[in-house]
């Protein structure tokens, strides 16, 4: 993922957001993952219909999608919830 890093969610920063698992992207700078929107210290809970609960999953996920467009669900640290589509070539 050009770079970008996926980091385990604390459970102090789960209980803040209400949520139960997660993947907290960083790096985003240097990856496709900016051309989205993202920001560093987003937290990915869903890649399209699938939870994401652990860093591992968001690479397991995305490599079952060859083409089209993929959906990334989460939240902001602040609370902030947010959807980014992101096109798998």
């Amino acid at each position: 993922f050009d770079g970008t890093r996926f980091d385990a969610v604390s459970k102090p920063e789960m209980n803040k957001v209400g949520i139960d698992g997660g993947a907290k992207i960083s790096n985003v700078e240097k990856s496709k993952f900016r051309e989205t929107g993202m920001k560093d210290g987003f937290i990915i809970t869903r890649i399209d219909k699938y939870a994401v609960n652990v860093p591992s999953d968001v690479e397991r996920h995305l490599k079952n999608f060859e083409t089209g467009i993929v959906y990334i669900e989460g939240v902001y640290p602040d609370g902030l919830k947010a959807y980014y589509p992101i096109g798998k070539r």
